[in-house]
């Protein structure tokens, strides 16, 4: 079964709507890194509001999106990001669904992110992807424990879990080549909101995992 009447809903955006907390006098980008007129449709898909958005989804894939993404945000409930965020960012669930026919990459790169997220990412935002691997920058960033806070019981609380999505994220038989990306500002790209994303990909080209972002003045 094809799922078609996708409709609009800000719910989806999640935490990326502070992406969108901007002077619109400022123009599409408002010193953010997404759009000022990016929308979210109940499927999860993000686009811009004037653009035409395609919806053909199947069912099952999109079933198989929403698990998957309601799991991982379970590993990660409660978890803060941590590291320079001087807000207190949680993990929101996160999928952009395939449609039918369409064909799957082999990995998840800058090219097919921009494309996945139809449009809304700045196009001078740095994009950084990393594997989800101890190896990876990301790692450090969220697993250091500051010297203040090194007796910190809570904090400890905090790093433990994303160990654990790691080894959730390997444990999944539906999701391959999960990464990390960030998106960082330059100098064409200023922005106090940060968009951090932890997903994979489904065997039909599905982006599924976690947002969150990070802010910084």
């Amino acid at each position: 079964m094809l799922i078609t009447n996708c409709t609009l809903d800000p719910s989806k955006l999640g935490v990326l709507a502070e992406c969108l907390d901007g002077d619109p006098q400022e123009g599409e980008w408002a010193g953010q890194l997404l759009s000022m007129h990016s929308v979210a449709y109940s499927c999860g898909i993000l686009a811009r509001k004037q653009d035409t958005v395609v919806h053909s989804h199947d069912s099952e894939e999109l079933k198989r999106c929403q698990t998957l993404a309601t799991a991982a945000a379970q590993v990660m409930q409660g978890v803060s990001i941590g590291g320079s965020d001087e807000g207190d960012h949680t993990l929101d669930p996160f999928f952009i669904p395939a449609n039918s026919g369409d064909p799957a990459p082999g990995k998840i790169d800058e090219k097919f992110f921009r494309s996945a997220l139809r449009g809304t990412l700045h196009p001078k935002a740095k994009i950084v992807v990393e594997p989800l691997a101890k190896s990876s920058a990301w790692w450090k960033a969220v697993s250091t424990v500051t010297p203040d806070l090194a007796n910190d019981p809570d904090e400890k609380k905090r790093v433990a879990p994303w160990g654990q999505l790691l080894d959730w994220f390997g444990q999944q038989k539906e999701l391959r080549t999960p990464v990390y990306i960030g998106l960082e500002e330059s100098d064409d790209a200023p922005a106090t909101v940060h968009p951090r994303f932890f997903v994979g990909l489904t065997a039909a080209g599905s982006l599924v995992g976690l947002v969150t972002c990070v802010v910084g003045t």
